[in-house]
């Protein structure tokens, strides 16, 4: 017997970039419009069965790491109206944090101001999207005061689940810096 998928409610994120991320993770979010109207019993079954996992998938980019998940619906006929409901629990939290810079650039100033914001810091939340974007920021930095051979020479992250806490490991080695006659980069 087929049934009408007609909605999918995320409930429980007050955070609407977690809420997106879920939303868009979703199996049942993903059927085109002419399979909602004409799903199985057994599809359906199987999309239910996957959306807890799906939803803790999509929400460890944030640091939650062991949300719980529940799957209800409500059943209208042959349309069905299905709600994932979410308690995030304890995120990850930094625990160690391990920043090095080697090379000429260790004297920069500028560049150890820019060590100093990486985020997160320790007992923040570890938050992916957070973490890359200053993983970046001191790339770009060591590239526009003219560290042209700078490497990121480690960059390890260990998640241990159990007691909730992520271990950052960053090491860059800055090289050189170049210099154009006698103007330096500012």
């Amino acid at each position: 017997e087929a049934m009408e998928l007609r909605t999918v409610t995320v409930q429980g994120l007050d955070d609407e970039e977690m809420r997106d991320n879920v939303e868009d993770a979703l199996s049942l979010n993903r059927l085109n419009p002419n399979r909602r109207r004409n799903v199985s019993d057994s599809r359906l079954a199987y999309l239910l069965r996957q959306a807890p996992r799906e939803a803790r998938g999509a929400l460890e980019p944030f640091g939650f790491y062991e949300p719980q998940v529940e799957t209800r619906f409500v059943r209208d006929g042959e349309a069905l109206d299905v709600t994932v409901t979410v308690v995030l629990g304890e995120p990850v939290r930094v625990h160690k944090l391990a920043l090095v810079l080697t090379g000429e650039g260790e004297t920069d100033s500028v560049l150890m101001r820019r060590l100093e914001r990486f985020r997160p810091r320790v007992g923040e939340v570890f938050h992916h999207g957070v973490y890359e974007e200053s993983k970046t920021a001191v790339s770009r930095s060591l590239s526009d005061r003219g560290y042209f051979d700078a490497e990121l020479l480690r960059h390890r992250v260990e998640v241990t689940r159990a007691q909730r806490r992520a271990d950052v490991d960053l090491a860059w080695t800055s090289g050189a810096r170049y210099a154009f006659g006698d103007a330096t980069f500012q």
